[in-house]
């Protein structure tokens, strides 16, 4: 138990209260998200009989958590969103059996982003030089872009300031500004094979519901050609679907180096899966 709460939702485990110290079962302090934090307990019976019984929701971050579970290779069963209009939720099974529902912080799909400076944003990326081809060059100044695959021609990499978690872009690595008339066909096959190699990774790794797949970008900014691959994730009510989704005026998920590594990490995983014996 100790393993699924601790190490695989890395929620810490408390000392028991006085008068509960003699009785079998752990507790957990769950990190509260738009709400106080909680505690769990797991109780167990000598020799160790598990209660199987249904938990509380608990409000958690559900795209990270539900990704973090189907990477432990635990099941993750999303509610029909009818349910409960707006508010996405899934079920899951720790080892004894005790169910558990993970429900998502607001009414709101986008209610765990947070503010993006617009301005600023548009200022450095129409006065600064081509992100990407500092990317490939190796001299770009921040870690955030984790590179998931690369060959001679194009190369894949995450995205610095994610809508939806997974956002990934995919360009050729030489300077092409024009997604049909600066490529051939076969050029254009080798890059968007890339794009559904690594989509299907994204897929593997992450609950997606719908693959967005798009070539943005602009002649005065951005100018660079890419690709974004962006997983809707189950449960998004229809009117914060599609560009809404996509959209960073509508904020940002919270995300960090250590978020960027730890993805990347499993996509790669994903893209070169162990070989059969």
């Amino acid at each position: 138990m100790r393993a699924f709460y601790h190490g695989v939702l890395g929620w810490p485990e408390l000392t028991k209260p006085p008068l509960l110290a003699a009785r079998g079962g752990c507790w957990f302090s769950v990190p509260g998200v738009g709400g106080p934090t909680a505690e769990l307990h797991i109780g167990v019976e000598e020799p160790f009989r598990p209660a199987r019984k249904a938990h509380p929701a608990f409000v958690v971050h559900v795209d990270t958590t539900a990704a973090t579970l189907i990477a432990a290779g635990h099941t993750v069963r999303w509610a029909d969103p009818a349910e409960i209009p707006g508010r996405r939720r899934f079920h899951t099974d720790d080892p004894a059996g005790n169910r558990l529902e993970f429900l998502d912080s607001e009414h709101s799909a986008g209610a765990g982003r947070v503010p993006f400076d617009i301005g600023d944003y548009e200022r450095r990326v129409r006065e600064s030089p081509c992100f990407v081809c500092a990317i490939v060059a190796g001299t770009h100044d921040s870690e955030m872009e984790q590179i998931i695959d690369e060959d001679d021609e194009n190369i894949a990499f995450l995205g610095r300031y994610p809508t939806l978690l997974g956002h990934t872009l995919v360009a050729p690595k030489q300077h092409r500004e024009h997604v049909v008339r600066e490529l051939d066909l076969p050029q254009f096959q080798r890059l968007t094979g890339m794009v559904h190699r690594v989509a299907r990774a994204v897929e593997a790794v992450l609950p997606t519901e719908r693959m967005y797949v798009s070539s943005l970008g602009s002649q005065q900014g951005n100018s660079h050609l890419h690709w974004h691959i962006a997983p809707l994730p189950p449960g998004v009510p229809y009117r914060e679907q599609q560009f809404h989704a996509l959209m960073a005026e509508n904020g940002v998920i919270p995300w960090t180096l250590g978020d960027a590594v730890d993805l990347a990490g499993r996509l790669r995983r994903a893209l070169d899966p162990p070989a059969a014996e």
